[in-house]
């Protein structure tokens, strides 16, 4: 992440951009086992305001968050194989 600066949860720019550098980071390592080890080293944000960030901005916990994309891209995933097989079967 990019910022060296004192949290400020005030500052709704830089937190979204904060967020939204998260959120890549999370996506591109979803086959990964992250944790909050790494999600506070990756961020340079303590785990309070790490929760604040992700509650604030999407209404649910970091962890929540990183379990849900993994189910999102395991569904579409699943869903890709049944429509391919159903254009095979034709």
């Amino acid at each position: 992440m990019s910022s060296n600066e004192t949290f400020n949860p005030f500052n709704e720019a830089s937190n979204k951009l904060l967020l939204d550098e998260l959120c890549i980071f999370i996506s591109n390592n979803l086959e990964r086992n992250i944790g909050w080890t790494e999600l506070v080293a990756q961020s340079k944000l303590s785990h309070t305001q790490l929760q604040f960030l992700f509650n604030k901005h999407l209404h649910t916990t970091p962890m929540t968050y990183i379990r849900r994309q993994r189910e999102d891209r395991q569904k579409l995933t699943y869903e890709d194989r049944v429509k391919y097989q159903a254009l095979v079967a034709k």
